[in-house]
């Protein structure tokens, strides 16, 4: 159980800090900080359509990873409890 343990805090940490990343990566509706990081001049020299799938792509992995850290959040709380 202890390596259960370990294993499960490791991947929250990493999907912690992926979450974060995709967030970032993100554009909102006023540049933001996906801006920052190019976002912004892709929509000059790029195909539109291309950047929204690929920001509807973004989006689909941070809900995905979203709900993946919370089960497993869960499934560590209830190792704790029961262990």
């Amino acid at each position: 159980m202890d390596a259960l343990y370990w294993i499960i805090n490791i991947v929250l940490m990493l999907g912690a800090v992926a979450i974060i990343a995709l967030v970032l990566m993100q554009k909102s509706d006023d540049g933001g900080l996906g801006a920052a990081f190019g976002g912004s001049s892709d929509s000059v020299f790029g195909n539109k359509n291309k950047i929204k799938s690929a920001q509807a792509k973004m989006q689909r992995y941070t809900v995905i990873l979203g709900i993946a850290f919370a089960v497993l959040s869960i499934a560590l709380c209830l190792l704790i409890k029961f262990a």
